[in-house]
């Protein structure tokens, strides 16, 4: 599934006007999508056109109560995964950069840290 970042997205976000992104993942009204620094990061659907609307077969959907999709491939997702994915936890870097492997794509998944400012310096 890929989506093309639209007009709508505002310049502090982690997505680009014009550039196209893979989804790794549906979360009701957001996409999780590889951004700018290669993170799985939500993107409200607003912000994005569908380019390829295939949702790979191998997903694990539900639906709520409220007919919201969720869907993540086999192995990511679920309660806390992302959250230890951007804490660091290692298996689930891991296993995020398996599945990255496994789509053919060459990239270090990894969540990004910027870089810190000692107040010292300011």
């Amino acid at each position: 599934m890929r989506v093309r970042a639209n007009a709508r997205v505002e310049d502090d976000m982690t997505v680009t006007r014009g550039k196209e992104y893979i989804v790794v993942g549906i979360e009701g009204d957001f996409y999780r999508v590889l951004n700018d620094y290669n993170e799985p990061s939500l993107v409200e659907k607003e912000y994005v056109d569908v380019l390829d609307p295939e949702v790979p077969k191998d997903w694990i959907s539900i639906e709520d109560e409220d007919g919201e999709i969720y869907a993540d491939p086999p192995g990511l997702g679920g309660p806390g995964f992302y959250e230890d994915y951007f804490d660091d936890k290692e298996y689930a870097i891991d296993r995020f950069q398996a599945y990255i492997d496994s789509i053919g794509l060459n990239i270090q998944a990894r969540p990004y840290h910027p870089p810190q400012i000692d107040p010292k310096d300011v």
